[in-house]
């Protein structure tokens, strides 16, 4: 139905920007507590990174999530490419996971989340 459908992609969106935020190393600074990559690992630098990710996606979920706007109301939007984005953000979350592995003892938690990402 539409509004799980609606639920569902706005819940994924917010999950897309928080986890681009933290990949990005992009910290709001009036907020102390939010945890960025390189607090984790200090050399952390997305490999391959892709452009349209960043400028175009990251760009359309920061509106269609936080601001009224034209393109929202009148469902002019280009429709989100789900499993790009999916497969895109899962992979810098195995890489994130494997280069903190290197600087830390991953707890239990993290270790069986980095073996389902790669597994899946």
């Amino acid at each position: 139905d539409k509004i799980a459908y609606d639920d569902n992609l706005i819940a994924f969106l917010v999950h897309v920007r928080i986890l681009h935020r933290f990949f990005k190393n992009i910290k709001d600074p009036r907020n102390d507590k939010e945890a960025i990559a390189k607090e984790y690992v200090s050399d952390w630098k997305i490999k391959k990174e892709r452009k349209e990710m960043h400028t175009k996606w990251y760009s359309q979920i920061n509106d269609h999530i936080f601001h009224l706007n034209k393109l929202r109301d009148n469902g002019k939007r280009e429709r989100y490419p789900i499993k790009k984005i999916y497969n895109y953000y899962r992979r810098i979350a195995i890489d994130f996971l494997i280069q903190l592995s290197k600087k830390q003892r991953l707890p239990v938690l993290l270790k069986d989340l980095l073996v389902d990402l790669e597994r899946n």
